[in-house]
C-alpha cells in the first residue's frame, strides 16, 4: 500500500489525502492503534502550504 502524499492544506486535496490515509491506516493497523502515533502519522504529512502551519501550531500547543 502506498503511503499518503504530503497534505498541503488545500481543501480541494483533503479528500484524497484523507482516503490515502484511512486506505494506509487500516492496512497497518497494529502500527497505529492508539491516537498519539495515529496523530504522529498524520501529522507527518502535513508538511506543506497551510497544512504545515497547521501542524506547527497543534505541536507547539501540545508539547511543553
Amino acid at each position: 500500500i502506498k503511503k499518503p502524499e504530503p497534505f498541503d492544506g488545500e481543501p480541494k486535496n483533503w479528500e484524497t489525502f484523507w482516503d490515502s490515509v484511512l486506505l494506509y491506516t487500516g492496512v497497518n493497523h497494529k502500527h497505529y492503534k492508539d491516537a498519539p502515533r495515529y496523530i504522529g502519522f498524520v501529522l507527518s504529512y502535513m508538511t506543506e502550504g497551510s497544512a504545515a502551519t497547521w501542524r506547527r501550531n497543534f505541536i507547539k500547543a501540545h508539547t511543553d
